[in-house]
C-alpha cells in the first residue's frame, strides 16, 4: 500500500445508558502515526485517558491507498467497561 491506517478515530463514552457521546477525536494532521507509507500494515496507535465507571468503544474510519485508488472503511470496536479491578 501506499498510504494504510487510519483517517479518523472517535473514542466514544456511553453517556446515559443509550446515546454515545464523542469524548475524543483522533486525526492523522495530530497523530501522524496513524497513517504509515509504503507497507501493507499498520501496528501504530494513539492513546487516550477514561474514567472508571464507564462504557467506552471508538468508531474507526479505516483508510487504503494505492495505485488503483483509495478506500475507506468504518468499524466500531467491542464495548469496554472500564473498572476500577
Amino acid at each position: 500500500m501506499d498510504e494504510i491506517g487510519a483517517s479518523c478515530i472517535e473514542l466514544k463514552r456511553l453517556s446515559d445508558g443509550t446515546n454515545w457521546t464523542v469524548i475524543h477525536t483522533f486525526l492523522p494532521e495530530d497523530y501522524p502515526q496513524m497513517i504509515c507509507t509504503n507497507t501493507g500494515i499498520n501496528y501504530d496507535c494513539v492513546t487516550c485517558n477514561g474514567s472508571y465507571g464507564y462504557y467506552y468503544r471508538t468508531h474507526v474510519t479505516c483508510y487504503a491507498k494505492n495505485s488503483r485508488g483509495e478506500g475507506y472503511m468504518n468499524e466500531y470496536s467491542e464495548t469496554l467497561y472500564l473498572s476500577l479491578f
